[in-house]
């Protein structure tokens, strides 16, 4: 994740998950997150689709903790530290196994990885393509872009916890549906070169669930 000066990755064509709200300084959008979410994406050995989640809060622990904000140009470096932290076993997963369980809580930086070797979100050639759309709720997340975490193609985002007139979320749930596209290679016979890739689409939902958490 970067901020408005380094996001060459996201020139061209933009969707609307990758506007740059918290970069621009788009009131209602200038709070930095202090909350990251990663999501582990892939296919298990007998090709049932597999998400992990893993999740961690940047709060002092301090009697009555306070938010530690993370800033644009440092997102990415935090996740790589949680994707090293991860890898090492010392960063637990949580207890989600399910798309249509999710539940986001908090204003935060959220992480999707492909973990499945050759994948790649679609639009990380720069070919302007969305690589994540909102079909319900496209007023909370903004500020996409592609990224590497722990050397894997991840698509990231802030999830500004936001209604539609840009207010923090209340007490009712916000549901919200979205659909991620990945390019995968395909085995074909006899084998092309370069090989061909199918669009693979998941479309999972979720909710975004007022007020915000806090420490």
């Amino acid at each position: 994740m970067t901020n408005a000066e380094q996001r060459s990755d996201c020139e061209g064509p933009v969707d609307i998950v990758g506007q740059a709200r918290l970069g621009a300084g788009i009131k209602g959008f200038t709070e930095e997150p202090a909350f990251v979410i990663l999501h582990m994406i892939g296919l298990t050995g007998k090709g049932d689709l597999k998400l992990t989640q893993y999740s961690k809060a940047f709060w002092d622990g301090s009697e009555q903790p306070v938010r530690q904000p993370i800033s644009l140009k440092q997102a990415a470096t935090v996740m790589n530290v949680m994707m090293a932290d991860i890898r090492a076993g010392a960063l637990k997963p949580d207890k989600l196994d399910d798309f249509d369980a999710l539940v986001w809580t908090n204003l935060s930086y959220v992480g999707f990885i492909a973990t499945n070797d050759a994948w790649a979100f679609r639009g990380s050639d720069g070919s302007g393509e969305a690589a994540v759309v909102f079909e319900i709720n496209t007023h909370s997340f903004f500020d996409g872009c592609h990224a590497k975490i722990g050397g894997q193609p991840a698509y990231v985002f802030i999830n500004h916890m936001k209604d539609k007139q840009a207010n923090d979320l209340g007490p009712h749930p916000d549901p919200f549906k979205y659909s991620m596209f990945f390019r995968v290679p395909v085995v074909t016979r006899p084998r092309s070169s370069p090989p061909r890739k199918l669009t693979l689409i998941i479309d999972p939902g979720g909710a975004n669930m007022g007020p915000r958490g806090r420490p």
